[in-house]
């Protein structure tokens, strides 16, 4: 065989002298697919130069290119290149794009490879098969590699293609077997970032019928820029703002890439995972290989855990490791974070619930799904609980009186607590994150034991649960929904302050953008994502700097540390406002009017109350007036202390940051969010010059792709146990959570994304994945909302509550079995979704 032969000539037979990687791209070639022209380097060349034995572990020195070799090359590319200036240099190793082993990244791969340089190139790609990386990589799959057979790299060098988008493309649902849909990531600029999960892309889904089905857009805030000066493509350069959320594809890409993936599992009798690349128009293939398993093992222990529900809207996404690492230094104990995720471990539940419940039971209430139809006591647990609440009394008991006594000033020495950390440099972001969320003793102001009074404040679900057994016992006719309204809209609430400030901003910004003159225009660049241009003394930027004051501590994804806050850029939810406008909600297809109007809401609250004083009298009205005092005095503190322990996060990742700017200024990490990548005894290390930057440019490197693709996994509630099944998953009904009572019919806005959640209109249904703050714009245009995850206690509901707009949550599938323009009824009061079509 010789041992430079053109791509177009290598067919899968040829495995074993030109790696997989080659003969998958000979083959597609063959069959007609879009791949760029090259040639292949066989491993002959490769043991001309390093002998026929060679050790995985062993790193041999570099070799001295033989001269008629190079003679051999030179030729090569004046007959399979003809004029091209420009090059990619590819590794194709023969343990490489296995199903046993996929190396994926671990080898090299150069960009804009001049002739001149191919020389160079070669020995790094051969010697590749010794970096640090794949060495790693060796050693933690050791299962996986075959320590006999010694390890070969050939050449693929083809035609360079500058791509401005590119992804990869799963020919099947790489995470759920049984999903035939195409699963499609797609980014700005060449797609190493991607491989290595430095970038967010895009996700889309094509059904087997070759049909869009979704697209998610991801934040694409960095790229690898297509330039002769980064042909090893370590170098990320920013999207501009206004480019960061735009979509990718065009549908007809997303469909013409997904039937191609189609045609490949086809060829190669399997599903496919394909790289892909466009240049201008023209859609290039650039590899295909076998989907290995992607599913990690998400548990370190056979005992059964359960997801903490009021927590689940939050990991969506799975915590960083810095995050994990930090949390799990103030986390209780009767928990662990696996996978990136908060569980609750089953068994020490089962020792605080006073009653013999099966494991189904417990996940139920665990979940706050519903309690068992029939309970029965369980003496000893009831005695040793008993027990164990008398002595939490004893040290807590005090906390839990003044915590009814605790008003705005008492919370807001929180907030002088972490204006006092922020200027103090003796508090490092760990030693921070203890002082903001585990008080130094009993006796300090309750205002800064955020946590435990947020706990307290939970003490409204048992005035809701006597409010409700009167009720039911003597007003049976009180509708839930107006029971929900007899104590909401009542005592002052952080999130209400938000959506009406928002509100402000909305006007002041029309105003601003109507006057066309120089400071208009500035406003326009921080839409679009330059802060740096806000027009001094401009009434909008008094309204903005007042916002971030209050709520800059806020944004999305707020438990995340590596998540930004609006204190840092605005952007995204100016964006937002500049596209829909005022938040008012104005349907004229029948949503409550007091949806959008916050002034409504206490005149919405005195006719409940006196809706509820015609069903009762004497003691019982004067008991019914108690408890709803009482409900809405705790659920507006249970909502204001999450408010401000937040503060505790944005603090945290505010210390973190500080570091991280020394790291970059001294090229100890290439790009602004790798420190969330490291632990942090790692970030100190690095900080203090004990670790190479190296070795942590690997680590982060390698966990930034085990984060990527356990971002991919939808987050399981239940590990180690079987989930009780009770839900409807047909699409013609769906059933959730009620989180705040009502019903409506609508027309449905599925969003995946707070991006193309922008493109809600007023009276529309809103089904999104999850919620969190920064979708809060949306919330008084909603005439409903669905949500997949979270509980009665997560943010869509507690928001939801506030405005009157019925919302159910935890519906298992909204987002798939919805459409948007589909017109459904919503029943939140009893928690089901019913298709009108």
């Amino acid at each position: 065989m010789d041992v430079i032969r053109p791509l177009a000539e290598i067919t899968l037979a040829d495995i074993d002298q030109v790696g997989a990687k080659a003969a998958y791209l000979g083959a597609m070639l063959r069959a007609g697919f879009p791949v760029p022209a090259g040639f292949v380097i066989g491993v002959e060349a490769f043991v001309d130069h390093f002998g026929a034995t060679t050790e995985v572990l062993v790193k041999p020195p570099p070799p001295r290119l033989q001269a008629e070799f190079m003679t051999s090359i030179v030729a090569a590319i004046t007959e399979h290149l003809g004029n091209e200036a420009e090059f990619a240099v590819r590794s194709s190793s023969t343990s490489e794009d296995t199903l046993e082993a996929s190396l994926a990244g671990q080898h090299a791969t150069y960009y804009f490879i001049t002739p001149s340089r191919i020389d160079q190139a070669i020995v790094d790609c051969w010697m590749s098969l010794w970096s640090d990386a794949a060495i790693a990589y060796r050693r933690s799959n050791v299962h996986e590699i075959a320590f006999g057979e010694p390890v070969r790299m050939a050449i693929i060098v083809q035609k360079m293609v500058p791509a401005i988008r590119s992804g990869v493309a799963f020919s099947r649902d790489p995470i759920r077997p049984d999903n035939a849909d195409c699963v499609i990531e797609a980014t700005w600029g060449l797609g190493a970032g991607l491989v290595d999960g430095r970038v967010n892309p895009d996700h889309i889904r094509v059904s087997e019928a070759g049909e869009l089905k979704s697209y998610a857009v991801g934040d694409k805030q960095f790229f690898v820029t297509p330039n002769p000066s980064n042909s090893d493509a370590s170098r990320l350069e920013e999207v501009p703002k206004h480019q960061a959320t735009q979509r990718t594809l065009a549908d007809e890409e997303a469909e013409h890439i997904a039937n191609i993936a189609s045609q490949l599992e086809t060829l190669f009798e399997g599903p496919q995972d394909v790289e892909w690349a466009y240049a201008g128009d023209e859609l290039n293939i650039l590899q295909s290989r076998a989907i290995t398993g992607m599913t990690p093992a998400l548990s370190e222990s056979d005992s059964p855990l359960v997801i903490f529900k009021p927590l689940a809207e939050n990991f969506t996404e799975p915590l960083t490791p810095m995050s994990c690492d930090l949390y799990a230094g103030v986390l209780p104990r009767f928990g662990k974070i696996v996978g990136g995720r908060f569980y609750l471990e089953l068994e020490r539940l089962r020792n605080i619930v006073p009653y013999q419940v099966s494991d189904a039971e417990l996940i139920d209430l665990a979940l706050l799904r519903r309690a068992p139809d029939k309970l029965k006591l369980d003496r000893r647990k009831l005695i040793e609980l008993a027990a164990a609440i008398g002595c939490i009394s004893l040290i807590y008991g005090a906390t839990w009186l003044r915590a009814s006594w605790l008003n705005e000033n008492g919370l807001a020495k929180y907030e002088a607590l972490a204006e006092a950390l922020r200027a103090d440099p003796t508090y490092d972001a760990k030693k921070t994150l203890r002082r903001m969320f585990l008080a130094r003793h009993a006796l300090e102001p309750l205002g800064l034991h955020m946590v435990i009074v947020n706990i307290t404040a939970g003490r409204y679900f048992l005035f809701l649960g006597m409010l409700r057994a009167l009720l039911q016992r003597y007003a049976p006719g009180f509708s839930e929904e107006q029971l929900n309204k007899t104590f909401h809209g009542r005592q002052q609430k952080h999130s209400v302050d938000l959506v009406r400030e928002i509100n402000h901003l909305a006007d002041v910004l029309q105003s601003a953008r109507a006057s066309q003159d120089e400071a208009s225009l500035q406003i326009e660049a921080v839409i679009r994502g330059d802060q740096s241009l806000l027009p001094a003394g401009n009434e909008f930027t008094i309204a903005i700097e007042k916002f971030q004051r209050r709520f800059g501590h806020r944004g999305a994804r707020e438990i995340e540390l590596a998540a930004p806050r609006w204190s840092e850029s605005i952007s995204p939810l100016l964006a937002m406002i500049a596209g829909r406008g005022r938040l008012a909600n104005h349907d004229p297809q029948g949503a409550h009017p007091e949806n959008g109007d916050l002034d409504a809401r206490h005149g919405v609250h005195l006719a409940a109350m006196d809706e509820l004083h015609q069903h009762l009298h004497g003691w019982k009205r004067w008991v019914a007036d108690h408890l709803v005092k009482q409900i809405s005095k705790y659920t507006a503190l249970h909502e204001n202390t999450r408010h401000y322990h937040i503060m505790g996060f944005a603090l945290t990742r505010q210390k973190l940051l500080e570091v991280e700017q020394q790291l970059l200024f001294t090229d100890r990490v290439k790009v602004a969010g790798d420190i969330f990548f490291l632990r942090y005894a790692e970030l100190n290390e690095l900080a203090a010059g004990t670790m190479e930057a190296q070795e942590a440019h690997l680590r982060i490197r390698r966990r930034r792709r085990e984060w990527a693709r356990a971002a991919r996994i939808p987050t399981a509630q239940v590990l180690n146990a079987t989930v009780p099944e009770h839900r409807v998953s047909d699409s013609a009904t769906l059933t959730g959570q009620c989180a705040c009572p009502g019903q409506v019919e609508g027309i449905a806005r599925v969003a995946l994304t707070l991006h193309e959640a922008t493109a809600l209109a007023a009276g529309e249904i809103l089904v999104a994945p999850y919620t969190d703050p920064a979708w809060t714009p949306l919330f008084p245009r909603a005439k409903g909302i669905i949500v997949g995850v979270g509980s009665y206690l997560s943010y869509a509901g507690t928001v939801a509550r506030e405005l009157h707009v019925p919302c159910i949550v935890d519906v298992a599938g909204c987002t798939t079995h919805i459409t948007s323009g589909q017109r459904i009824r919503l029943d939140a009061s009893a928690g089901t979704i019913e298709s009108l079509e």
